[in-house]
């Protein structure tokens, strides 16, 4: 969860809606303001050496029309 935290740049404005932590990887879904700001975010999560491989599974215009609704799966590495 911290690896998490630290990763997501500081000038992104993400809201996460669900978080599943598993010891095979994570998943997550949210809403931020932009499919550029999905992209910060896979690449900030990229980077961690925590990390094996990330993937958004889902970006999309919100039912509102203001927010992007995003769905990321990230593997993690193995000891």
């Amino acid at each position: 969860l911290r690896e998490l935290s630290v990763r997501v740049p500081s000038s992104l404005q993400v809201k996460m809606v669900d978080l599943t932590i598993s010891p095979e990887g994570i998943g997550m879904s949210g809403e931020t303001h932009s499919f550029d700001a999905i992209d910060s975010l896979k690449t900030a999560f990229a980077s961690s050496p925590y990390f094996d491989e990330v993937k958004v599974s889902q970006a999309k215009v919100g039912v509102n029309g203001k927010v992007v609704e995003f769905k990321i799966s990230v593997t993690l590495k193995k000891p």
